[in-house]
């Protein structure tokens, strides 16, 4: 499910997307800096297969380089968000999605589970329905073709964001993380949502 801005009816629209990422060109993608050490394009590889739970059983740079793209590109997408945001802010080295062993073929996944992410993306959407128009201002570009845009208000981002750490109601269970990290998810979690789009991502 992807939200995203319909200009001509000035609404945000919620829908189902089939999506397919193509490289058609890219440059020498050897490492990635991740969690404070430069990790091979092998290891990187390694890693989404876990976090993406997706077999890649590919040579070369370029599915990783997809790979990322999926991971990182996540505006509109409340269950992609929150899986980014627990990357970046609850997970603490890239071996932790093996249960802290080596990265290879045969280690195990100790990643959450694509259901998990969806019933985040159930939590945070059920509070983005009361605050949508609070968060987005529309605006008229031109009335006689009926054609608008969209800014984020910063206050209405903030009470949207303290909404969402005040409720716990379906709320997926964080009973073991600290409360400094369930602030830095939820605040990740909609910055990525309403920004993070190709050229925001990384």
């Amino acid at each position: 499910d992807v939200w995203e801005f319909q200009s001509s009816i000035g609404k945000f629209v919620k829908s189902k997307k089939n999506v397919v990422i193509r490289i058609s060109h890219n440059g020498d993608f050897d490492a990635l800096y991740i969690y404070g050490q430069l990790s091979t394009v092998n290891e990187i590889g390694l890693w989404l297969e876990r976090v993406l739970h997706c077999d890649n059983s590919t040579k070369g740079d370029s599915p990783k380089v997809a790979g990322c793209m999926d991971l990182f590109r996540v505006q509109g997408r409340w269950a992609a968000a929150a899986r980014l945001a627990f990357i970046r802010c609850i997970l603490g080295s890239i071996t932790e999605v093996t249960g802290g062993t080596t990265l290879s073929k045969a280690a195990a996944n100790h990643f959450p589970l694509p259901q998990y992410w969806l019933e985040w993306g159930a939590f945070f959407e059920s509070i983005w329905i009361k605050n949508i128009h609070n968060v987005i201002q529309v605006e008229t570009i031109s009335a006689s073709s009926q054609s608008y845009r969209y800014r984020i208000n910063n206050h209405g981002e903030s009470v949207f964001t303290n909404a969402l750490l005040l409720s716990d109601s379906n709320r997926p269970n964080t009973s073991n993380w600290k409360a400094e990290e369930l602030t830095a998810f939820i605040a990740m979690s909609v910055r990525g949502f309403l920004r993070m789009d190709l050229y925001n991502a990384l």
